[in-house]
């Protein structure tokens, strides 16, 4: 178990590993794709309704009548949102035709997967220095790359792990 456990955490940080590297290079390519075609795109405005910032239909309705009885009309509502939503799938549009959407999906793809190893790696106990060795390089690469976004949970499983492992040793 100790061995097929900790392969399994080695085998994750390099699934880890890989998908931040090419996760990286997305950014690099879409990253150089928008410096060429600076000037054809323009970044679609925040959708500000009722002093509030909204991310869908939803948000916009809740801001009006009769929810709110300080909004406006519904009808305002439907037809600001209207807008944004056609403003939006041109933007879309325009980043398809630029050749920008295909990046963005491998930006998508290569960050889901980042997660997913990042959330099993988190939850998989180590069963010797080897497992809990891949978690503390997990949390090193993630504070030097400044993301720290999932740092404080794994850093939280490796003390565990740790203390566990530290256990183990005085008991024996």
């Amino acid at each position: 178990m100790k061995r097929k456990t900790d392969a399994a955490l080695v085998a994750l940080g390099e699934v880890w590993a890989a998908a931040e590297r090419n996760e990286r290079a997305a950014w690099h390519r879409r990253d150089a794709i928008e410096e060429r075609v600076r000037g054809e795109l323009r970044e679609p405005r925040l959708l500000i309704f009722a002093d509030q910032h909204c991310m869908t239909r939803a948000n916009v309705l809740a801001r009006c009548k009769p929810q709110n009885p300080d909004g406006p009309s519904l009808q305002e509502g439907e037809r600001v949102w209207k807008e944004y939503a056609a403003e939006m799938a041109a933007y879309r549009a325009r980043r398809r035709k630029l050749g920008l959407r295909p990046v963005d999906a491998d930006i998508k793809k290569y960050r889901a997967t980042w997660a997913r190893a990042l959330g099993t790696l988190a939850r998989t106990p180590a069963q010797s220095v080897i497992g809990l060795a891949v978690k503390l390089r997990v949390i090193r690469d993630d504070f030097r790359d400044g993301e720290m976004i999932y740092s404080d949970r794994m850093l939280r499983s490796a003390v565990r792990d740790a203390e566990r492992l530290a256990g183990k040793a005085v008991r024996s």
